[in-house]
């Protein structure tokens, strides 16, 4: 799943929720901690959530929007594990070739 499939799956979920709720977007913001305009960008798919702000809305889901959600964190902590795992390889790999180099010869006087 792409950066992009995550984020509409957020701001879908959002949406869902807030639409079910009844709210505007800026009482929405309010029940999250956030502002009308951060609300916008979630669900128009533009700005991934904090954690805190991930559990208010997750807090506010029933079934049916958790399910989204879920798919969320799921690709979320895919994304993570990867990149974790390429940065490890990326260290290791400027670590080799760190030890790999012949020492440089004193200069002769």
């Amino acid at each position: 799943m792409t950066r992009i499939k995550q984020q509409e799956n957020f701001g879908r979920a959002v949406r869902a929720i807030r639409s079910r709720l009844a709210l505007n977007q800026a009482d929405f913001g309010a029940r999250i901690g956030c502002n009308q305009n951060t609300v916008s960008r979630y669900e128009a798919g533009k700005l991934f959530p904090s954690n805190e702000v991930l559990m208010a809305v997750w807090r506010l889901a029933d079934r049916t929007e958790a399910h989204l959600l879920r798919a969320y964190v799921s690709e979320l902590s895919h994304l993570r594990m990867k990149l974790s795992v390429s940065s490890f390889l990326t260290r290791r790999l400027s670590n080799t070739r760190r030890w790999s180099r012949e020492p440089s010869s004193p200069c002769a006087i």
